[in-house]
């Protein structure tokens, strides 16, 4: 009956369902403890997001001091660390900053001048710090300093260069003493184009393709510049997203089998369908296992080519090579490997899947519109379409008489 034949479809289709909403919660599960477990250990190894403030320079009174000058540049080295089903953006930071300070006061007096280190932890290689020639500077928990004379009027050369490690952003900002920039010069360079910029934070003033720079003359404090990693794909996040939206995916695909059914008269019967929904599952489980131990886009290749194959096969058993390959195996690379792919292009998922939709659409209209339903559902049922009665012709009349 093609009643129990409906009940049966949704039925698979419910099962289905079920089957990818767990699969994709066990991946949601899997990637947050790896998270939890692996973040702290790469912070350990790598560093973590660095914010490197301004110095701080106080006069003898221990009031402080606006800087006069700033000329820093700073190199990033990004590269990609992976642990499990994450990707953790890394990168080396060169830095060198050149200051200058002026003593105000009407005689000369001492200067402190104070480098704060990064203030997330972290080590510093190569530290170096002098002001005036002077590198005997001491070094607290958080911050190194040195205090040299300056006379009455004279500026101060404070010069600071190391090299650490940190994750996923950079920033430089000032400390809260410091009320007024001059003269503010910074220069970004990095190995990648591909970067962003915090909310929070300010854009360059110019750019190129990997050099970024701010300048400005005379500004109030109170802003800070930074720099976001690009991240990379990561396998958990994109395999957990594919499963979920695998049931529409199957949904699609079976509208087209169906219809594709009824037009070229290949019968498929719920059990068909329930396989079929198994050869799709077998992409998202394969895919789901297999980025644990080779990278995701080799991983995905091979989960398509086994599902593929597993779909096409079956079909050719049930319905014959011409029908596996048309529209079986087409429907299944669109609804399947198409919109799968469609999860690595951040921002376009959405618009790549309803663009599928609506070409589906329309192309099922012209295929169905001139269909007749009630017989094409009437041979789905087993019963036969009512045919018109056969014409008899009328007899001849010859001569009076009939023949």
């Amino acid at each position: 009956m093609l009643a129990n034949r409906i009940v049966a479809l949704v039925f698979i289709f419910a099962l289905a369902s079920g089957a990818w909403m767990y699969l994709g919660r066990t991946i949601v599960a899997r990637t947050q403890a790896t998270y939890m477990n692996i973040n702290s250990q790469v912070e350990g190894l790598c560093g973590t997001p660095i914010t490197q403030r301004s110095p701080v320079v106080t006069d003898a009174a221990n009031t402080p001091i606006d800087l006069r000058g700033s000329d820093i540049t700073a190199k990033l080295d990004l590269e990609y660390r992976r642990k499990g089903l994450l990707w953790f953006p890394v990168y080396t930071v060169d830095f060198d900053g050149a200051y200058t300070v002026r003593n105000n006061a009407a005689k000369a007096q001492p200067l402190t001048v104070k480098v704060p280190f990064p203030a997330e932890k972290g080590s510093l290689d190569n530290f170096e710090f002098a002001v005036n020639g002077n590198g005997d500077w001491k070094a607290g928990a958080d911050h190194a300093w040195i205090t040299v004379p300056v006379e009455a009027g004279k500026t101060a050369a404070i010069a600071v260069h190391f090299k650490t490690r940190g994750l996923r952003t950079w920033r430089y900002t000032f400390d809260e003493s410091v009320q007024h920039v001059r003269d503010f010069a910074l220069t970004v360079t990095t190995n990648t184009p591909a970067i962003d910029f915090p909310a929070d934070t300010i854009s360059p003033t110019t750019r190129s393709a990997q050099s970024f720079t701010w300048e400005y003359s005379n500004r109030l404090s109170g802003f800070q510049i930074g720099i976001a990693m690009p991240e990379r794909l990561n396998p958990g996040d994109v395999a957990a997203r594919i499963a979920f939206f695998a049931p529409l995916g199957l949904l699609f695909f079976a509208i087209v089998l169906g219809v594709s059914a009824l037009i070229l008269r290949v019968n498929l019967h719920p059990m068909h369908i329930l396989f079929l929904a198994a050869g799709f599952f077998a992409f998202h489980l394969l895919f789901t296992y297999l980025v644990d131990h080779v990278s995701v886009f080799p991983s995905f290749l091979i989960a398509s080519a086994v599902s593929l194959l597993l779909v096409g096969n079956y079909l050719r058993l049930v319905a014959g090579g011409r029908f596996a390959l048309l529209p079986g195996a087409l429907a299944q690379l669109i609804y399947l490997v198409l919109f799968s792919y469609a999860f690595f292009f951040k921002g376009y998922t959405g618009l790549t899947i309803t663009i599928g939709a609506v070409i589906t659409l329309g192309v099922l209209m012209q295929l169905t519109g001139k269909i007749d339903w009630d017989a094409a559902f009437a041979r789905g049922n087993g019963v036969k379409a009512p045919t018109a009665p056969p014409v008899v012709p009328p007899p001849v009349v010859n001569g009076g008489g009939t023949t």
